[in-house]
């Protein structure tokens, strides 16, 4: 017992050592006040120890059974007085680092949840106004009156300004007599947490103002376009020619938002998203098949759809993106210096070909061109761009090619010129096409879903060329299975409707879910399939360093975010609108393409704001669990942020279509 007591006070000291020390060095360690209530319980413990010694010396000159015992009773008050501290300590611990914030995470919480609320109350008034519009008796407003009529922007900034304000005067109040301090700490306090608070109670207020009963003026009439009474919400209206679409896309989110409560699941997100994305293919081959139409297209969604499965199951290694000598297909395989060049090659002509036909392809559709000087400089800066790959990718296997030798100056100015030549035709190019949104000269006979079409096509072009460089060889491969995927989810969504069906034309003006929710399945597999994972080491630095030597934060950052979310993210949410424009129909919608577009990146949306608030209740469950900052503390941080990428995406490609 006295070396377990011994033992205990080794222990003390040692954890008295690392907290002090921890607090010293670290931003965000433990406040003063913690401190000292550890420091004058570790005192106490060290007072016991010597009283509890001087009593033990004394007592060795009593009769043995009265020693024996006095010895043990004081021995157990050191160790109490150690048990204390050590416990004191624990505590302290466990609400530093393994819990988040209550504040914060109560209100992250409430707002994911009032997102959810505001994007099935967006589809609900998207849906009712796409009846109004479908009506042969109303002539179409301007897109911004419309789009207003969807988001009252003045009603929403009137609520959350006057939900700050009020937040804001009645904290000090309510701070005071909740803890029972005086005016003046309530507005330290304010002032201290002033931010957090404006941004809430704005965002909360705007979000309760957009969910009230709102009555819009459309076509010159007072429409109730939402009411909390009523059953038939938009949400529900949004495909009404096929229930089946509408429930399978309905139950595959609320799987896969139900598997981030399992870190099984978690650890496995590809193969789960693959496996759901083929679900969705089943439905559409069986659908396929009882119309006998596209039945090769649904077999051929299948097939690819397998083999970027088995790439995301086998992975890709953060390492193998930069390094060539670490490909597969190197030297040490193919000894033929011209076979490794030839593959190379290949690899990067190939999705250059059919990105290029892509474009060539979509800018050329009737009825609507740039002008030849546009369209030249365009062809000349996407082509350059895929070239400049190809020559990195040709120099840094000749690095590693003692038979060929270049200058070492040539080498490291080539090697640092190429990407950086690349970036800025993308930041260019982008620049370019915005411009071109914008200003644009349309023929006569142009229609929405045509200049939809050559937007989409010309800004995924643009950006695939970074996208490209950054994910290393193993891009192109995955990039093509991609794209032949993306065209069979596209081509799928066409599938015959039975023409026996009274309603057909008339569900027609409604968005399918199901498609938007493949399109966002093949995004997450992209993710995995590319390397990534939803971990902080499963990041891949090198990809920032690419044609730069010096770190720069900024810098680094974008092109790690690039490189990250570029693939499930950057070139999906641009793609959504050829959901709408390649969607082809026996009525006349034109007048309704705009908003079945806002569909489309609501739907997204929801789905996004879904998987974050599950990741967030997950964590708030979790947050005792043993691998809550090994695993679901970084899948939190990645659906938050892919949710805010994913909010800023929408709002910035609502600018470039709308």
């Amino acid at each position: 017992m006295e070396h377990y007591t011994d033992v205990m006070c080794i222990n003390s000291w040692q954890v008295k050592r690392y907290i002090d020390s921890y607090s010293a060095s670290s931003i965000i360690g433990f406040s003063p006040e913690d401190l000292v209530q550890l420091g004058d319980i570790y005192a106490q413990s060290q007072a016991t120890f010597s009283g509890v010694r001087g009593q033990q010396s004394s007592s060795e000159d009593g009769v043995d059974s009265e020693n024996c015992e006095m010895k043990v009773s004081i021995l157990q008050k050191q160790i109490d007085a150690y048990y204390k501290y050590l416990e004191a300590t624990a505590e302290l611990a466990r609400s530093k680092w393994t819990q988040f914030g209550l504040k914060t995470m109560v209100l992250g919480l409430v707002l994911l949840l009032l997102s959810v609320a505001v994007h099935l109350t967006a589809l609900s008034i998207v849906g009712k106004i796409l009846v109004v519009c479908s009506k042969e008796q109303y002539k179409l407003l301007e897109d911004y009156k419309m789009l207003e009529a969807c988001f009252p922007w003045r009603r929403l900034l009137f609520f959350g300004s006057s939900s700050t304000i009020f937040g804001i005067l009645c904290f000090p109040f309510a701070f005071s007599i909740s803890q029972g301090v005086g005016f003046p700490q309530a507005v330290a306090a304010l002032k201290q947490d002033g931010f957090l608070l404006a941004v809430g109670t704005f965002a909360v207020g705007s979000a309760i103002g957009y969910l009230l009963p709102l009555k819009v003026n459309i076509y010159g009439e007072r429409k109730q376009c939402w009411s909390i009474g009523e059953i038939n919400l938009g949400c529900f209206m949004i495909y009404q020619g096929n229930l089946l679409s509408c429930v399978a896309a309905i139950a595959i989110v609320i799987i896969r938002a139900g598997s981030f409560l399992s870190n099984s699941f978690i650890l496995v997100e590809g193969g789960v998203a693959t496996f759901l994305l083929a679900s969705t293919g089943v439905l559409t081959l069986q659908s396929a098949i009882q119309n006998e139409s596209m039945i090769f297209k649904a077999l051929l969604f299948l097939i690819l759809n397998t083999l970027l499965g088995v790439i995301g199951v086998n992975g890709v290694s953060k390492e193998t993106v930069i390094h060539p000598e670490q490909m597969t297909y190197s030297s040490a395989i193919f000894d033929n210096i011209s076979m490794h060049f030839a593959i190379t090659i290949l690899a990067a002509v190939l999705p250059l070909f059919v990105l290029i036909f892509l474009v060539t392809r979509w800018l050329r559709v009737k009825h609507y061109s740039w002008d030849r000087y546009c369209l030249y400089t365009f062809y000349a800066g996407g082509i350059l761009s895929y070239i400049l790959i190809l020559f990195h990718w040709i120099l840094e296997d000749i690095n590693f090619m003692p038979s060929i030798t270049l200058p070492n100056l040539l080498k490291d100015t080539l090697r640092l010129l190429f990407p950086r030549l690349i970036y800025l035709l993308t930041a260019g190019l982008t620049v370019f096409l915005f411009y071109k949104s914008q200003s644009r000269v349309e023929s006569v006979n142009s229609t929405f879903k045509d200049r939809t079409t050559v937007a989409a096509v010309a800004m995924l072009s643009v950006w695939s060329s970074t996208i490209l460089l950054l994910l290393g060889k193993q891009g192109p491969l995955i990039l093509l299975l991609a794209i032949l995927q993306g065209w069979c989810i596209l081509e799928l969504q066409n599938v015959v409707k039975n023409e026996k069906e009274p309603d057909a034309p008339k569900n027609e003006l409604w968005s399918d879910p199901l498609p938007v929710i493949q399109w966002s399945l093949l995004a997450v597999q992209l993710f995995f399939c590319t390397g990534h994972s939803c971990t902080f080491d499963g990041l891949r630095y090198p990809a920032a360093f690419i044609g730069f030597d010096n770190f720069n934060i900024i810098r680094q950052g974008v092109l790690l975010a690039i490189d990250t979310f570029g693939v499930s993210h950057i070139l999906p949410i641009f793609g959504l609108p050829l959901l709408v424009s390649t969607k082809r129909s026996h009525v006349r919608s034109g007048e309704c393409d705009l908003l079945q577009l806002v569909q489309v990146f609501l739907i997204h949306g929801l789905v996004s704001a879904t998987m974050a608030t599950l990741s967030t209740v997950c964590v708030t469950i979790q947050r005792r669990h043993l691998m809550v900052w090994g695993l679901f503390a970084p899948k939190y941080v990645f659906e938050v942020i892919g949710l805010l990428l994913t909010d800023s995406l929408i709002v910035v490609a609502a600018f470039y279509y709308f």
